[in-house]
């Protein structure tokens, strides 16, 4: 049983580009925070593997994979660093790997938990069901290794490892039960905290840019009321 788990219009031009940037590529910041709030960023993958490796760096590796391939492997310009929430044979839990006191967010800015505590306490806000591109997966099953308070249960890489089920808010999305470790399951990832960054403030370059679209504008307005 497998599991699936012309100059005066480029003068306009460049004011225009100036109001309105181009987006930049990465993690978005969930909404109603503030500059210097952090936060974590949770998602599910939406490939899968099995959970054979009793190491939590094959599973650091496969949900950076998914984090880089998504671009979202940055923020602000910055590195994330990707991890995988689990527990593994050799020791790691995922309580132990997660233990942020800030927010935790989906790829969508969805609030999960307040903080790892609140993570971890048997029940989430919202259902960790969003892949790494934000898209909704549903109910998988995902490889943790964990118990609902995020010490390891039958950890990966033993014979008979824990999976949660990402469609549940109760302690289930993280101990839902257990199964051959050969079969395919997603996994949770979970970002290093980030910190919401203070407005830009524009650079000398861009001001004088500014100022000459406003003079291009300003001089199509007299010419007009000059005619």
């Amino acid at each position: 049983m497998t599991f699936r788990f012309k100059p005066a219009a480029a003068a306009v031009a460049v004011v225009i580009g100036l109001a309105a940037p181009a987006a930049d590529a990465g993690l978005i910041t969930p909404a109603g925070l503030s500059p210097g709030d952090t936060f974590t960023v949770v998602f599910v993958t939406s490939g899968f593997t099995e959970a054979t490796s009793g190491s939590i760096g094959t599973y650091d590796g496969f949900v950076s994979s998914a984090a880089a391939a998504a671009g979202i492997d940055t923020y602000n310009g910055s590195p994330v660093t990707w991890s995988a929430l689990a527990s593994t044979a050799d020791g790691t839990t995922a309580a132990g790997r997660l233990t942020t006191t800030s927010g935790i967010y989906l790829v969508n800015g969805t609030r999960v938990a307040t903080s790892a505590a609140d993570l971890f306490d048997g029940t989430i806000a919202a259902p960790v069901n969003v892949t790494e591109t934000g898209a909704p997966i549903g109910d998988v099953l995902v490889w943790t290794g964990s118990n609902a308070d995020g010490t390891a249960a039958e950890a990966l890489g033993d014979s008979d490892s824990t999976f949660g089920f990402s469609g549940v808010t109760n302690d289930a999305w993280l101990n839902f039960s257990d199964g051959s470790n050969t079969l395919n399951g997603n996994f949770y990832a979970f970002s290093n905290p980030q910190t919401v960054p203070a407005a830009a403030v524009p650079e000398p370059a861009s001001l004088a840019l500014a100022a000459v679209g406003a003079a291009g504008l300003a001089a199509v307005r007299w010419r007009r009321q000059a005619q």
